[in-house]
């Protein structure tokens, strides 16, 4: 704000009670002699996306001399309660409030001298106070008003006092239900509506619900159906708004008998096939817009009247399956959803749906419609099978929950670490089910009180997948681990959460080396594999792909019933004084590995393992053939 702490107005005003933001700053402009209420807003870096979009008032607040609160209240930004644009605390959608083309009522400016907030909602088109229509533009030459070239009550183009504008009166169905529109707004004082006019589908809905099927209804009943509300009120004239609310009100007024007498002149003037039959092609868009927008629990009675007419007094055909929209099973449609519902709710096939009714896992009942049956599963039948089967996961969920490979996870199933919920065949442990919640469980049980790896050295650790390869290369398996772990006998050091399941594991160093000295794993006089590697200073798979080829000798043992391969300590020793990495070579000669092998290439000596030679990993020499080059001259 520092280019316009000087910036002082030589009248200030704070706003009145009712009063819009938009007529706020237009009125206080008028009273400093500034022709619009942009200037304002130019003048603290704001423009006309105020009224939508939360902005830093604190400039405009300090200009007009007045409080935060007065402005955010009379904002209309959107709200985190109920993820929707708010007008005076109530949820509104962004199409409902219309700042393009402002609205006044004449008599109400020679009142209270002020632009009331109610006439920002784009259905409010009438003023139940005075019985007149609102008026959009100026009666003297036809300029529409608009916020960035009108001050309140006058029009910038022709100097024109509105204010004495003559108005027109509004119908009294229009007043009645404007009048009901306010009173949801919680504009008060508001006359309410006459006692003759009484709206019973509109008693349950709030403001936002209630605007949309003004909108619906209206736009339909005057033969405008064209979508949605929003692209109706951007369009609508004042004087336009008043016809489509007053239709509106008269169908909502006898309610449901004009309602089944609009859905009549709907079918009457769909233009689609006639040797077409069905819901979906005798009301056209009104059944699909009404699916799409009226869908909500919320017109839950708009849409009982519906499934009434559809049930008993429609006669264009049967209903097909694609009904499902409306729930069609009589008294009892809360209480039951169709066979297909049901089936994309679980996930599964109709057919499975068929199969868990006969088996009376589900609910339900069955109705004969002329040559169709339709199924019918009761709705808590529904949810309660389906909480268990959300908490049901397959063989393969399970193992990548726990974070295993498939070997892992059946040594788990062995040792009943892991047990399933259900097992379709014995043998056919991929079709066996298992309880997620079960699984969750386990794992936290297994990290119960275990630290956060933050707290870890990295190189105090050892991870359980390599944990796990040294316990295998002694014949265990990865259940032999978890039993260990759930046992204390192999207490876990740290959890490292930026992992999965059994992943989250670390051990403190030494602590498998001490576990398997301490219980006699193995022979002294023989090391396995990743000892091997350990011993040599080099990578396990380079080990591994070394005994493959036989250039490290191995032999198999027996530990706990399983057989793996393990290297005699005079075998490692042997091994370490005839062969030489192609790296240890490059240091002695102080350059690159892939230089070095070129240059004893070049002196005609050839690896005796490597990429090139027999595919393993790494280089070696024989250590005769380069003993020159560790010799000192």
């Amino acid at each position: 704000m520092s280019g316009n702490n000087n910036i002082r107005l030589l009248r200030r005003s704070s706003p009145m009670v009712g009063e819009s933001i938009l007529g706020y700053l237009s009125r206080t402009a008028l009273a400093n002699g500034i022709d619009k209420p942009s200037t304002l807003l130019e003048l603290c870096r704001l423009d006309f996306s105020l009224p939508y979009r939360p902005a830093n008032v604190s400039e405009l607040t300090h200009l007009l001399g007045t409080h935060a609160g007065e402005v955010f209240c009379r904002c209309y930004w959107p709200s985190a309660a109920f993820n929707r644009y708010s007008f005076r605390g109530r949820p509104v959608k962004k199409w409902m409030i219309n700042l393009r083309q402002p609205r006044i009522c004449p008599q109400c400016l020679c009142e209270c001298r002020i632009h009331l907030a109610i006439w920002d909602l784009a259905v409010v088109a009438c003023c139940p106070t005075h019985g007149v229509k609102l008026i959009d533009h100026c009666p003297e030459c036809g300029q529409d008003f608009d916020w960035a070239h009108t001050a309140i009550g006058h029009c910038i183009h022709c100097g024109y006092d509105c204010r004495h504008a003559i108005t027109k009166s509004a119908p009294e169905p229009a007043l009645a239900l404007t009048s009901h529109i306010q009173q949801l707004a919680n504009d008060s004082p508001v006359p309410s509506p006459p006692e003759n006019y009484s709206f019973p589908a509109l008693r349950e809905l709030g403001l936002s619900p209630t605007i949309e099927l003004i909108m619906f209804l209206g736009a339909h009943a005057l033969g405008r159906g064209l979508g949605s509300g929003s692209w109706m009120s951007a369009r609508l004239s004042a004087s336009g708004m008043v016809r489509l609310v007053n239709a509106a009100a008269q169908v909502l007024g006898d309610w449901p008998k004009r309602f089944f007498l609009l859905l009549e002149a709907v079918r009457r003037s769909n233009t689609r096939l006639e040797d077409k039959t069905g819901i979906g092609y005798e009301f056209g868009a009104f059944y699909e817009v009404f699916s799409k927008y009226l869908a909500d629990t919320t017109f839950t009675p708009v849409r009982q009247e519906m499934r009434f007419y559809i049930q008993h007094q429609w006669d264009g055909g049967f209903i097909s399956q694609k009904n499902i929209r409306l729930n069609l099973a009589g008294e009892e449609h809360e209480r039951f959803v169709t066979r297909a519902s049901a089936a994309r709710c679980l996930g599964v096939r109709p057919t499975t749906v068929s199969n868990l009714l006969q088996a009376h896992k589900l609910r339900g009942l069955t109705r004969q419609m002329g040559s169709r049956t339709l199924t019918l599963i009761e709705r808590n039948s529904l949810q309660q099978h389906a909480a268990i089967h959300d908490d049901t996961t397959t063989f393969k969920e399970a193992r990548h929950i726990l974070g295993l490979s498939e070997r892992g996870f059946r040594s788990m199933l062995v040792r009943k670490i892991v047990e399933p919920t259900s097992k379709k065949a014995e043998g056919a442990q991929y079709s066996w089910s298992f309880s997620r919640t079960g699984i969750t469980a386990l794992l936290d049980h297994l990290f119960e009180g275990i630290p956060n790896s933050k707290q870890a050295n990295n190189a105090a650790v050892v991870t359980f997948d390599k944990t796990v390869r040294t316990f295998t290369s002694y014949g265990l398996t990865v259940g032999d681990v978890v039993q260990m772990i759930l046992s204390k006998t192999l207490p876990l050091k740290f959890r490292d959460t930026s992992k999965a399941g059994l992943k989250q594991c670390l051990f403190a160093a030494g602590q498998v080396e001490e576990y398997v000295a301490s219980h006699g794993l193995l022979n002294s006089d023989f090391l396995t594999l990743p000892e091997v590697a350990l011993s040599l200073n080099l990578k396990e798979q380079v080990v591994y792909e070394l005994a493959q080829r036989r250039h490290i000798p191995t032999q198999l043992k027996e530990c706990r019933g399983r057989r793996f391969r393990a290297v005699h300590v005079e075998d490692v020793k042997r091994f370490k004084r005839t062969h030489v990495s192609g790296s240890e070579l490059a240091t002695s000669m102080n350059t690159s590995p892939r230089s070095a092998i070129k240059q004893l290439a070049n002196q005609n000596i050839q690896p005796v393992t490597g990429p090139s030679v027999d595919g393993c990993r790494q280089y070696f020499f024989a250590t005769k053939q380069v003993r020159h080059l560790f010799e000192r001259p």
